[in-house]
């Protein structure tokens, strides 16, 4: 919704309406994902797998397409980035195994996903890249790579855990409680662009104060609920998920 929604949070109290937003010539549904992130909560424990994710997020729609019969003939695109590499795979072969069965079907076409994590072993290359775009040098590189070899090893002995351990020390540094390598060896806090050592958006700040002002929670119909920006909790039960493939 940050990113491609009617409009963008330009600070906790200012909106500005989005030229080239996908809600201009397409119905969108934006879903908090997994149970438990932004709005979305859960009683009955978290995901531990994408089997999970899917069948929640099948319900969801479920319910949805109950409440607005009139968008069940859509042709029906799941989309998603990040780790919506995982999410979007898991909710559309969800959607394709039970709509055989099932007396509400859902009218799916297709998937689109950006910037993806979704084969881990394949995709867990970093030391020849960052050395390539001048970030490091050829002793870091070697080191990186020995990350990269401990991390396949560990995922093709299915050991998820330990696998999640190497990538978290060496790029992402969620839970492991220390910087990652990447952040000790390049001085960058943000990894999704080499153009900037941080983060050049306070967008997703302004959105989740933003939704949480009590006007805004009246409109979208949350009442009291917790709003979870980024729910620790979710990725923790996650964890040996994060490094399994959903390649076919």
């Amino acid at each position: 919704f940050a990113e491609n929604g009617p409009f963008s949070v330009i600070s906790q109290h200012g909106l500005k309406l989005r030229k080239y937003a996908w809600t201009n010539t397409h119905s969108v549904v934006y879903i908090d994902s997994p149970a438990g992130t932004g709005y979305s909560f859960t009683n009955n424990g978290f995901c531990q797998n994408e089997t999970q994710v899917g069948l929640d997020l099948y319900e969801a729609l479920q319910q949805f397409f109950l409440l607005f019969p009139e968008l069940q003939k859509n042709d029906f695109f799941v989309a998603g980035e990040s780790y919506g590499g995982k999410y979007v795979p898991a909710i559309a072969y969800t959607i394709h195994t039970k709509n055989p069965g099932a007396s509400l079907k859902i009218n799916l076409k297709g998937v689109s996903i950006g910037n993806g994590f979704s084969d881990p072993e394949h995709q867990l290359e970093y030391g020849e890249y960052l050395y390539q775009i001048g970030l490091i040098d050829s002793n870091v590189r070697t080191l990186v790579q020995q990350y990269e070899d401990e991390g396949i090893k560990y995922i093709q002995s299915k050991n998820w855990v330990k696998a999640f351990q190497i990538f978290d020390n060496l790029v992402d540094g969620d839970l492991n409680n220390h910087t990652s390598l990447f952040k000790n060896v390049t001085g960058f806090d943000n990894y999704f662009n080499y153009l900037y050592t941080t983060d050049p958006s306070n967008e997703l700040i302004y959105m989740g104060k933003y939704i949480q002002r009590d006007d805004v929670r009246a409109a979208i119909h949350v009442g009291n609920a917790t709003f979870h920006g980024e729910a620790q909790e979710v990725e923790i039960n996650l964890i040996s998920d994060v490094m399994q493939s959903v390649a076919p």
